[in-house]
């Protein structure tokens, strides 16, 4: 049986917890409406990094342990004193979304089931221009956390190179956001670009070229390659078994380009797969992207083993 609902006072607002005594982590024993409580005591600290900005609702409804679900556009049963704020998105569609100004304004959406907070890079009162550049780091499968603290630090270095401040925080789910707070003048394009050139020529080439010294340490060292290259955690699975395969034969090269065609034959499902679902025109970016990861992964692989002394 449901409990009665629970009447906050937030400042000059009120706030009504539907289900207060509903149980969102069960081996703590917290409920929703301690969750609430909580997000009221930190929430000076919260609304720095989402006060004026449009969000969507990430709603775990029956709990942390379930699934959650994505709501874009704002509930039509709001209280009149919540804002909105209008996304056009690139299909051409719109949505109103939450826009949260004050403690009362978080209450509220997490009364929804929103345990983690999820704001867009810009703020309501200039939709064009990003005020955050975004590095989100969210492991794959097989990838330990330790693994993504690294990335994070040696994300670090990458912006610190340029001249970037950096806010790292753990996401909803096992990785870590880092946020980078930009001037407003620039458009998303062009922070997009600024992103993927830091994903790509900095964060990346960092992040692999202290692997290869690593394996190279340890080849020198006296240690065989795929024993070298699977205590970097960098390298996924297959790459490694692989290595395995062709140092055990003899055929390195023909185990790498085995590598090549399975990567390229997932490249080709992973497509398939999302191309019903995403616009022409995000299928070729997401191929593009997916190509220039094989190619970040395998170039240096075939770099070191031609230049490795054996």
């Amino acid at each position: 049986m449901k409990a009665e609902p629970e009447v906050l006072r937030i400042n000059d607002r009120e706030v009504t917890i539907t289900n207060p005594g509903k149980v969102f982590f069960a081996e703590a024993g917290v409920t929703k409406l301690d969750l609430v409580r909580y997000y009221l005591a930190v929430a000076d600290g919260a609304l720095r990094g989402v006060r004026g900005r449009p969000m969507a609702l990430k709603r775990f409804v029956n709990g942390a342990a379930a699934e959650a679900f994505f709501q874009k556009r704002a509930p039509d049963n709001r209280p009149d004193w919540l804002r909105v704020a209008t996304l056009s998105f690139p299909s051409g569609r719109t949505a109103d979304e939450i826009v949260v100004d004050d403690a009362a304004g978080l209450a509220w959406i997490v009364n929804l089931g929103c345990i983690d907070l999820n704001p867009h890079p810009v703020r309501a009162d200039d939709m064009d221009h990003p005020d955050e550049l975004r590095v989100d780091l969210d492991p794959v499968p097989g990838i330990e956390w330790a693994q993504i603290r690294d990335v994070a630090m040696v994300t670090k270095e990458a912006l610190d190179a340029v001249g970037l401040v950096g806010w790292p925080k753990t996401s909803g789910s096992r990785g870590i956001h880092i946020n980078v707070r930009i001037e407003r003048r620039w458009t998303y394009p062009e922070v997009r670009r600024a992103a993927l050139a830091i994903a790509r020529d900095v964060v990346n080439n960092r992040a692999v070229a202290k692997s290869l010294t690593d394996v190279t340490l340890e080849i020198e060292s006296g240690k065989n390659l795929t024993q070298s290259f699977q205590n970097t955690g960098m390298f996924p699975p297959l790459v490694i078994r692989m290595l395995k395969v062709g140092e055990a034969t003899g055929s390195l090269d023909k185990a790498l380009l085995n590598v090549s065609y399975f990567y390229d034959r997932d490249v080709k499902d992973s497509i398939k797969k999302v191309q019903v679902m995403i616009e022409p025109t995000m299928t070729l970016i997401l191929g593009a992207l997916l190509g220039w990861v094989m190619l970040s992964v395998l170039s240096p692989i075939y770099d070191i083993i031609g230049k490795v002394q054996f």
